[in-house]
């Protein structure tokens, strides 16, 4: 089975360009190695490599840029790698191509050791996660934690298995897909959100909407390093809740989508949800006041509120942008052909 891999990079020269190398020494290797650009100034260090295309996005804008990637390739299967990763094990593509020789398997991801920069950020709670007092508040706010494997509502996930296993979810630094799915589970939407700077879980949305069309296989092989980068995402806390808060609705309408609930139901649970958030952090803040808990605080409220007033459609988050003329201009601008 014949497999490309695909890499967005945003401001990381050294690191994509060290993990380009860290692939082609894998058995086996992708036909082409796909690196869709959104740096401020893209490297040119990649134009004699024929085996890299190496295209600029003009978004800074992660589900855009995968979808951008998918276009160029003419494999049966995209691989999608984050652009500060360290490969591991050079056998990683056998992990991940070999259950595709199932019919009706569509995704494929392997385990990577995850060092989270993003996390070390944030405060730390008041209580203690495994607590039973606030697993008894997570269950009344309507969120209980998801089995291993198994995608829950409001974008909560399970932890992953320890053995092979069909899974509901992936992390976005390493997942592969059916080519010719692709196009079909990146939704313009979902495009929007992240070009507003307002979306969060872009990968359990392309693993929700996968499961339409097949199985998701969680390999358990650790092949992977994803050390603790500063996100190119991250801005700051208050933003960073923001963004998780408003995004948890359009989690939900696909969750309902995918795993036939009624949407109605899961927008009151969304409410009531983010109405229990609001209330500990402000807890959280008042027991013991920092400046992180007072913009953890102001972050849920905003995200709540652009709940209430932005829908999370296209037409309203970016109206007049045209995503296909969008792929096809920057297609254009670097030179490729589809």
């Amino acid at each position: 089975m014949n497999f490309d891999v695909v890499i967005t990079t945003c401001n990381r020269p050294e690191e994509v360009t060290r993990l380009s190398q860290e692939i082609f020494l894998c058995e086996p290797a992708p036909g082409k190695l796909i690196i869709v650009d959104s740096s401020d100034n893209v490297t040119s260090r990649f134009k004699d490599n024929v085996d890299v295309i190496h295209v600029k996005s003009s978004h800074k804008n992660q589900p855009y840029q995968r979808l951008l990637g998918a276009k160029v390739s003419l494999a049966e299967v995209i691989v999608f790698l984050d652009d500060d990763l360290s490969v591991l094990r050079k056998d990683i593509f056998k992990f991940l191509l070999e259950p595709f020789q199932g019919k009706d398997i569509v995704g494929t991801s392997v385990a990577f050791e995850h060092h989270n920069s993003t996390l070390q950020k944030v405060e730390e709670p008041l209580l203690d996660g495994e607590s039973i007092l606030i697993k008894v508040i997570w269950k009344i706010t309507g969120a209980s934690s998801p089995e291993k494997g198994k995608m829950g509502r409001l974008g909560l996930t399970g932890l992953k298995p320890l053995t092979s296993s069909n899974v509901q979810s992936f992390n976005g630094a390493s997942m592969a897909y059916i080519r010719n799915r692709i196009e079909k589970i990146i939704p313009d939407d979902l495009l929007s959100l992240y070009e507003r700077k307002l979306g969060k879980g872009e990968d359990k949305v392309i693993s929700m909407l996968a499961q339409q069309y097949g199985k998701l296989m969680y390999l358990p092989e650790v092949c992977l390093l994803h050390p603790p980068n500063e996100s190119s995402y991250f801005q700051d806390i208050r933003t960073f809740f923001a963004k998780v808060t408003y995004s948890r609705l359009y989690l939900s309408w696909v969750y309902a989508k995918v795993f036939n609930k009624l949407y109605a139901i899961e927008v009151l649970i969304y409410y009531w949800f983010t109405i229990w958030r609001i209330l500990i952090a402000l807890f959280s803040w008042l027991a013991r006041p920092s400046k992180g808990r007072k913009e953890k605080l102001l972050g849920i409220l905003d995200g709540f509120w652009l709940s209430l007033r932005l829908p999370q459609k296209a037409a309203r988050l970016t109206p007049g942008l045209d995503w296909q003329a969008e792929i096809a201009k920057d297609l254009t601008a670097s030179n490729v052909m589809i």
